[in-house]
């Protein structure tokens, strides 16, 4: 699977040079004419040049390349409206959340839990499962208490790879970005599952104490 990249600018008739190795884009990187076709994960930045000098800063943006890019998860439970993440493909987009909950990459669940079921076509061997969560305490975000990781062949007998713990406090201030990562093995599976549990309300010593708790989920990475 690939990433199909179109670059845009405000700048008026600019020229778009772009790096893939994460590198300043200078006037001598390669000038984009049309949209990019990644096959792999790459770090790109690319910025508006005039005359030879870049307009701005660069934007940058890391695409993650992985098996399951592109494929919807079937949700047991729907995301809000309001935090869709973008839609069916946000946990597949290739896309990572910021640390800011108002970056339109997260999907929010109030009070559920995460059941994500990603459908690969076909059984593959995985070297690697991640999925990506936000804490934000002070709006009423958290990490799950744990993300469990399951396989299966059919799509109705799943065998469970990884149960992940959580060991961030809920009442931890930072706003931050965690991983929960397994490593099967090279185990093969056509259906990953992910499901991780929502703490369920907010936490005793938490200004919203006993109101339901927001769960912010953003790619599912398979290796």
């Amino acid at each position: 699977r690939e990433f199909a990249v179109r670059l845009e600018t405000d700048t008026y008739r600019p020229d778009i040079h772009f790096s893939l190795d994460g590198g300043e884009p200078t006037a001598s990187s390669p000038r984009y004419e049309k949209p990019l076709r990644l096959k792999r994960t790459a770090v790109l930045k690319a910025g508006a040049f005039i005359d030879g000098r870049m307009i701005g800063k660069p934007a940058e943006e890391k695409l993650f390349r992985h098996l399951a890019l592109g494929l919807p998860a079937a949700l047991s439970f729907p995301y809000k409206d309001q935090y869709n993440g973008g839609g069916p493909l946000a946990l597949s987009d290739g896309l990572r959340g910021s640390r800011s909950s108002g970056d339109g990459r997260w999907q929010g669940f109030e009070g559920d839990d995460l059941i994500a079921t990603i459908d690969l076509g076909k059984e593959r061997k995985i070297g690697r499962v991640v999925s990506v969560f936000l804490q934000n305490s002070a709006s009423w975000i958290f990490l799950p208490n744990s993300v469990e990781i399951s396989f299966s062949g059919d799509g109705k007998e799943y065998t469970v790879i990884a149960t992940l713990a959580n060991d961030i406090s809920p009442l931890d201030p930072e706003p931050r970005v965690k991983e929960f990562s397994a490593d099967p093995a090279g185990k093969k599976a056509r259906f990953v599952r992910v499901h991780a549990r929502n703490i369920g309300v907010c936490p005793d010593g938490h200004p919203g104490a006993g109101n339901k708790a927001w769960l912010f989920a953003d790619e599912i990475i398979v290796e």
